[in-house]
Parts: C-alpha cells; sequence; structure tokens
C-alpha cells in the first residue's frame, strides 16, 4: 500500500511520564510537519469541553503512524492497554497502519510488542534516561523520517490478509443476556425522584467493560431506563476523584457546567453516560463512590424526564474476584436515592458461545457448508482448554481465528 504525504501520526504516551522530555520530543516532530512528512495528533490537542473518549478514538482510527512512547507506566493504562493499542493492532495488521515502539523507559515488553523494531535503532538504552537525550531524540527523528519515505515510496509491505478483517467487535455478540438483566435495577422505581444512577463494572484485562458498554448502551442501556428513542452521550472522565471533597467538582468538570446552573443546562436531552476507569478498589475508592450517591441524593440532581445520567465506573482487578461485586454492593446497601447496578464481567458460557454460529452477522461472513464445522470449531476451543468458561478478550481472538478459516472469500467483511 503507498501512503500520502503528510502521514497522521498518532503519538501515544502515559502521562504519568516525565512531560518535559515529551514536550521535547513533540517539539523534534515539527521539523518533520514543516516539510510536509507528517502531521501530528495527541490528546493534548483536545480542547476543554469535547468527547475526549470520541476525539482519541477518532485519531486512532485515522492514523498512519501509530508511535507508542512505550514503559511500565504505559504498559499499566488500562485504556492505552485495551483502547489505543488494540486498536492499532488490529489496524496494523490489516495494514492501514504502522506501530513505531519507542523504548522511552526501560521496562520489558511482553512478546506482541517485541517482535516490533523499537526505535532508536542500535540504541540500548532508554530515552527518558539517556545522558545526551538531544542527540537520541535527534536519532529518533531520523528513524522516523525514514519510515515516512518508505511507506510514501511502497516500501513497507505489511503482512495482510487478501481480505478486510473481520469487525473486532464480532465475537462480543455473544449471549451475555444474564449481566444485561441486571441492568434493570438502574431503572428508577414508579414515584420515587428521578435521580442520577451509578454502573459498576467489575472484570480484568481479559473482561473487555468498553466491548460489553458498546454491546448494550444502544438499546439494552436505554431500555432498562425507559430512554427509548433519545440520543445517547458519551463523556470519558480522565480521573478517578482521591479525595471525597473533589466530587461536586469533579462531577461539574465532566459535564463542562457550572454548580449553581440549572440541571436542563448541565445535561443534554437524552442518555448521558460519564464513563471513568480506575484500578482495583480500596476502602477509598469506597467512599468516594457515596459520596458520589450522596451528592446526587440532593434536589439540584433530580432529573427531567427527557434526561438520564449515568455513571459507569470499570473496575479492573488484577484477577477475577467474585467477592467484590457483593462487597460493593453491601458497602452501597445503606445509601438510599440513586439506583446502583454492580455487574461482574462475565465469562463466556461453551453454550453460550456456540450460538454465536447461528447468528445472522455471523452467517453472512462464513460459507453455507462451514456452518456446522463453526460450530464444531468453537466446541473445540472449550475442550482444548479444558473449560466451561471462557474470558471475553481471548475468546474473541480465537472465534475471529476460527471464522477466518470458514469465511466466505465471496464477500469482504
Amino acid at each position: 500500500m503507498l501512503f500520502s504525504k503528510p502521514l497522521k501520526v498518532f503519538l501515544s504516551y502515559s502521562h504519568g511520564d516525565d512531560p518535559r522530555s515529551f514536550r521535547q520530543f513533540r517539539d523534534q516532530l515539527t521539523a518533520l510537519e514543516d516539510d510536509g512528512l507528517i502531521k501530528v495528533w495527541s490528546d493534548r490537542q483536545i480542547k476543554a469541553g469535547t468527547d475526549w473518549d470520541s476525539e482519541i478514538k477518532a485519531g486512532l482510527c485515522e492514523c498512519d503512524l501509530f508511535v507508542a512512547l512505550t514503559s511500565a507506566s504505559f504498559n499499566a493504562s488500562g485504556y492505552i492497554r485495551g483502547i489505543e493499542m488494540q486498536t492499532a493492532w488490529d489496524r496494523h495488521i490489516a495494514g492501514k497502519c504502522r506501530i513505531l515502539p519507542v523504548m522511552w523507559r526501560q521496562w520489558r515488553p511482553p512478546e506482541r510488542l517485541r517482535a516490533l523494531q523499537f526505535l532508536p535503532p542500535g540504541i540500548d538504552h532508554d530515552v527518558a534516561n539517556s545522558l545526551n537525550q538531544d542527540d537520541v531524540l535527534y536519532q529518533l527523528i531520523v528513524a522516523i523520517e525514514g519510515v515516512v519515505n518508505e511507506m510514501t515510496e511502497g516500501r513497507w509491505a505489511p503482512n495482510r490478509r487478501a481480505l478486510e478483517p473481520l469487525p473486532a467487535e464480532l465475537p462480543y455478540l455473544c449471549d451475555w443476556m444474564k449481566p444485561i438483566a441486571r441492568l434493570n435495577a438502574l431503572r428508577i422505581p414508579e414515584g420515587a425522584a428521578r435521580l442520577p444512577a451509578v454502573l459498576i463494572l467489575i472484570g480484568t484485562l481479559e473482561d473487555c467493560a468498553e466491548a460489553f458498554l458498546e454491546r448494550t448502551h444502544r438499546a439494552d442501556l436505554p431500555r432498562a431506563l425507559d430512554a427509548q428513542g433519545l440520543p445517547v452521550h458519551d463523556v470519558r472522565l480522565m480521573d478517578w476523584p482521591d479525595d471525597p471533597e473533589f466530587v461536586p467538582g469533579f462531577l461539574h468538570l465532566a459535564l463542562d457546567a457550572r454548580p449553581e446552573w440549572r440541571l436542563e443546562m448541565k445535561i443534554p436531552e437524552g442518555l448521558t453516560l460519564l464513563k471513568t476507569t480506575t484500578s482495583g478498589w480500596d476502602t477509598g475508592k469506597e467512599v468516594v463512590l457515596r459520596r458520589i450517591l450522596s451528592e446526587w441524593r440532593g434536589g439540584n440532581w433530580t432529573l427531567p424526564a427527557t434526561r438520564n445520567l449515568v455513571m459507569v465506573v470499570s473496575i479492573v482487578c488484577e484477577r477475577r474476584d467474585r467477592s467484590l461485586q457483593k462487597e460493593i454492593e453491601d458497602a452501597i446497601a445503606r445509601e438510599s436515592g440513586p439506583s446502583v447496578s454492580v455487574i461482574t464481567l462475565p465469562e463466556v458460557e461453551r453454550d453460550d458461545a456456540v450460538n454465536w454460529a447461528s447468528l445472522p452477522q455471523v452467517r453472512s461472513r462464513c460459507r453455507a457448508e462451514s456452518r456446522e464445522e463453526l460450530t464444531g470449531g468453537i466446541w473445540g476451543i472449550y475442550q482444548r482448554a479444558g473449560m466451561r468458561l471462557l474470558p471475553m478478550r481471548p475468546l474473541a481472538g480465537e472465534l475471529l481465528k476460527l471464522l477466518e478459516q470458514y469465511r466466505d472469500k465471496g464477500i469482504a467483511a
């Protein structure tokens, strides 16, 4: 594939790393922009009050180069790993963009990332801690310029399939009816004050809270809240507040609103989702959650009939914790007012996964004579694992690989 100048560059980095080094690197890239070789995008260009989650995803889907300033902090970010890197990998495999990892700070990358050439080549130490940082940054810019020339001269040959890749969201159509049914706990009881609600999703990085939301929030969530037919607005929060005293300001900042405004001015018509992610759970985070519920009990948060507000909290645990759901439910049982639903993201039942092969979206991509083989192959995934339940993320990859074997080559996905 021949790419055209300027290449769109997406800078992925951790805010936990040294911002001064990032600024120096960004300044060095300006020379390549001046020569019309690249056009750089990073989240520092997002304007206040905009939906930064949508802005980031748009930048990801448009980029030609994904420059990853990697570090342990970079890899520890659930958003970077689950959204930015996964999207970049999907597009890299499809030949739509190229991932350029940089050893920004010394760490041990996972095997998949180590398979790529880190920049700058020939450097055996990290960028941020090099003694002569200007020299290392210069070599990094020269290496990026070389990559741009390769791509715009047709000398980069990605290992891509003959067809466009299968949609990454296709496996998430597996039957998750049990957790979806728990969304009904968000329904406002008849005669009760219409207050904001809280949806808590508990899982690991293998459980895909983001995919669960995309699976449910256009139909199942509005149905649970009696908000069908109304627009859905996504607002991603940057950070979970450390101090419960910050909660009022935190909520108003997320809505880009002032405390003295009427609620109709703070929240648009329809269903507004305030989405945030936190690593693990402890008593401090529980106190903040209870402070949010207390804040929303106030009369200033009584919702008009055409507006709904739900905070979605994705708790990412290192390992599956089946006791955490009850622990949180017991803690908030004493808090009256706002509706709360706590959902532990499920592993997928074997029988539910087998039903995936019969879905119209799957059948349309599978050769008719191979549909029974596809069903048998899904049974085989579970048999090889020796399990009746599998987490969603690894299962999704297996399902897509299996469908690829029986794919109808006469249609593009």
